[in-house]
């Protein structure tokens, strides 16, 4: 499981901001490589770091900008792929972001 939600929930403490006033910046599999998208509040989308947030602050109300990394091939494991390194035409269309 994802823990991103620890160290979110520790960070907002620490700055003593409320989930609201937070921008979480995550991989998304349904948007392109180098597209961007920004989204407030929701679920999670099938993203475990999402819910692992969602879960530490109780609350789904956070800002997300979500960095499209395309999907994976058929049968390949979606956490390898999210987790491995870009190939160089794909750090091209990632520097040109939208």
């Amino acid at each position: 499981m994802n823990l991103s939600g620890e160290a979110v929930e520790s960070l907002r403490k620490q700055f003593g901001l409320a989930p609201d006033h937070l921008i979480v910046v995550h991989d998304d599999i349904d948007l392109p490589i180098g597209r961007l998208r920004i989204k407030a509040g929701g679920g999670t989308g099938g993203h475990n770091g999402l819910l692992s947030i969602i879960l530490a602050l109780n609350a789904e109300n956070f800002y997300r900008l979500k960095m499209g990394v395309g999907r994976p091939e058929i049968g390949q494991e979606t956490s390898d792929y999210v987790l491995a390194t870009f190939l160089e035409s794909e750090l091209e269309d990632i520097l040109r972001l939208e």
